[in-house]
């Protein structure tokens, strides 16, 4: 009996553990799109940002810059000065929303070092600025096949594991007992 003991265990466990690691992945695609929310939400705020005048104090595009084997990535680094009541402050955020690597390279050709720009701020923090105000942007239809995903592997992990742990273990133990039960018949039968 200790063998459907241990089993009924084990299956238990496994059922456990494929939940609780299929709502924890569940949590993090949660979490994921939540942030991407309240990056878009940002962005969209430097729309009425107030603006003041500025000058650039140095102005490249760097190509490559974080570069993964399947993906490109750069950034325009332009750093400008401004001021904010009596504050004077320099930056180099240079928009909050997304470009392409040619549109960066276009803007940091355009932005050459003593050219006066228009620096939109937060009002909040004027510290938080950007030559390019811009709407980011949810990647809704990404973000919601993403979602849709993984709730769906997430939903199957769980019905394995419901319809492979806890609804077999009948048959499972009379499996086991079956199988005790003609091991202590040849025992007896060895003994005789």
């Amino acid at each position: 009996m200790g063998d459907i003991a241990l089993e009924r265990k084990r299956l238990k466990w496994r059922t456990a553990l494929l939940i609780v690691g299929a709502l924890v992945l569940d949590a993090a695609v949660v979490l994921l799109i939540r942030m991407d929310a309240q990056k878009a939400a940002h962005s969209r705020e430097t729309l009425s940002w107030p603006s003041t005048l500025g000058v650039v104090l140095s102005s490249a595009f760097v190509p490559g810059a974080g570069a993964t084997r399947n993906r490109r990535e750069c950034r325009a680094d332009i750093a400008y000065r401004y001021e904010v009541g009596s504050r004077s402050l320099v930056s180099h955020q240079f928009s909050h929303g997304a470009f392409s690597c040619a549109e960066l390279e276009q803007r940091a050709s355009a932005y050459h070092v003593g050219r006066e720009v228009r620096v939109f701020y937060d009002p909040h923090d004027p510290a938080d600025a950007v030559l390019e105000p811009k709407e980011r942007g949810l990647h809704w239809l990404l973000d919601i096949f993403f979602a849709v995903s993984v709730g769906a592997l997430s939903l199957a992990a769980i019905a394995s594991a419901l319809n492979e742990g806890w609804i077999p273990w009948r048959r499972v133990s009379r499996q086991l007992e079956r199988h005790e039960s003609r091991k202590r018949a040849r025992k007896r039968r060895a003994k005789r």
